[in-house]
């Protein structure tokens, strides 16, 4: 094997570990920590009544789209706390809440308390600001521009797991092919084709999962 060659084993291995170590975190992260005292990272849970899209902020890798993340103002049972910020599929939010209150008096919200990046921080500001003009929230109740509760973690977790498969999948058949020889020069243009196709579609997942969840 030439140097390039090991080099570019090395970094696909790494990639491997980093996407099925990070994702084995998401996805074995439990808990239920009270959300008044919810630090960064924690898994808190609370109920809520009411809720409704505030924010919609879309993501792009070089001008193409990657997909959108869907934000909601979501308010407790009771008057224990300020309104929360919540990332949640709008699927989950149609099946739960009508007209913004929950189907069954209330909902149940669990997720990871997760740091806003500065896109969305200058967001969420502007968007107490209208709410505040609206008179829909007090200047006790305003929206938290540091974190946000998200209800997605898991799955993301999934997903990486998912990338990390992926890159081992390539880390295999890219070293057993290379020896081979039948994915080098000369060798079977079906089975290069196949593997390109399947390169193209990890790095497409890679690109999503990264735009959507972060680093």
């Amino acid at each position: 094997m030439t140097r390039k060659s090991i080099a570019a084993f090395i970094i696909l291995i790494v990639f491997t570990l980093f996407f099925l170590i990070s994702g084995a975190a998401a996805l074995l992260k439990n808990g239920s920590v009270p959300i008044n005292s919810a630090d960064k990272g924690d898994v808190c849970e609370f109920t809520a009544v009411y809720a409704f899209e505030v924010l919609e902020l879309k993501h792009s890798v070089n001008l193409i789209p990657t997909g959108s993340d869907h934000y909601y103002l979501m308010m407790t049972n009771d008057n224990s706390a300020a309104p929360f910020l919540v990332r949640a599929k709008p699927s989950y939010i149609e099946k739960n809440f009508s007209g913004g209150i929950a189907m069954l008096g209330s909902q149940k919200i669990k997720g990871r308390v997760t740091r806003l990046n500065y896109k969305a921080t200058s967001e969420v500001s502007s968007i107490n600001s209208k709410l505040l003009a609206e008179n829909i929230i007090t200047s006790g109740e305003k929206l938290n521009t540091y974190y946000y509760i998200d209800m997605r973690f898991k799955e993301f977790g999934g997903l990486r797991i998912l990338c990390g498969i992926g890159f081992a999948a390539l880390v295999t058949v890219g070293f057993i092919g290379g020896r081979s020889g039948v994915l080098g020069k000369g060798g079977n243009k079906l089975l290069g084709g196949i593997f390109l196709i399947l390169t193209l579609g990890l790095l497409a997942l890679v690109l999503y999962t990264l735009s959507m969840s972060g680093i």
